[in-house]
């Protein structure tokens, strides 16, 4: 609350109006049955905190209705640092989201790429950058998610901290209450580093949260369907052979 106090209103209108004028073809909602099914780019507008929200969907009014009455759980609120973190945009009710501008077109990746390459990052909630994301793609830093980038590194973990890191991943699994699609889309997101993890003997082998996913999945911790989401949602294309 205290970053939305710290933001001033005339320059985040100056902000929006410069995104609108770029001639996207963004048109304000009257009327969301009109994107009901519809794919395309919207645009969720909160006056009140001068701060935006840029997605995308292959039906507009469904994901605009989950964000309205979706909220995260109490241990994802919190994305990067806490001093960093942006505020998530289904923390907002209907009430608060003040406008609403959308656009039906087939190329939503493309389109909303260059929306969030356009905005002034200090006024939208996005935690990460838009457009298809993939495993070699820069994506936006943990430790400061309204930084553009993060580059993969190779990192050293802890046995313990590895073994804690595989705890939390299979109860944020188990326990997520009807948006595990949307946790396994943040998953995809985090930035793709590789970890060398010390075995007891000694010897050493590396680890990525995609690694652990699979593990999952091989585990029937999650099922087949949603490990294959999760790959989707990395940019891959996975094809099942048929026998």
């Amino acid at each position: 609350m205290a970053y939305f106090d710290s933001l001033d209103h005339n320059e985040f209108n100056e902000s929006l109006t410069n995104l609108l004028a770029h001639n996207h073809g963004l048109q304000e909602v009257e009327d969301l049955k009109e994107f009901d099914q519809q794919a395309g780019v919207y645009l969720m507008v909160f006056d009140e905190y001068k701060t935006m929200y840029i997605g995308q969907s292959t039906d507009i009014r469904k994901r605009v209705k989950k964000h309205w009455t979706g909220r995260k759980p109490f241990d994802r609120l919190i994305f990067g640092s806490e001093f960093g973190s942006v505020f998530p945009v289904d923390e907002f009710r209907p009430l608060d989201n003040s406008r609403l501008y959308a656009l039906k077109t087939d190329d939503y990746y493309e389109v909303e790429q260059e929306l969030a390459e356009l905005a002034d990052r200090r006024f939208i909630l996005n935690r990460i950058d838009g457009g298809l994301v993939t495993l070699g793609t820069t994506l936006n830093h943990l430790a400061n998610p309204r930084a553009h980038t993060a580059p993969v590194e190779k990192r050293d973990l802890t046995r313990d901290q590895y073994l804690s890191a595989l705890d939390v991943l299979k109860n944020q699994l188990s326990n997520t209450r009807g948006d595990k699609e949307g946790l396994l889309k943040d998953l995809a997101q985090l930035p793709p580093h590789f970890y060398e993890v010390t075995r007891i003997d000694g010897s050493v082998f590396t680890w990525t949260y995609r690694k652990a996913i699979r593990t999952l999945a091989c585990q029937e911790e999650i099922t087949l369907d949603e490990y294959l989401l999760y790959l989707t949602h990395l940019g891959e294309s996975p094809i099942l052979l048929a026998d």
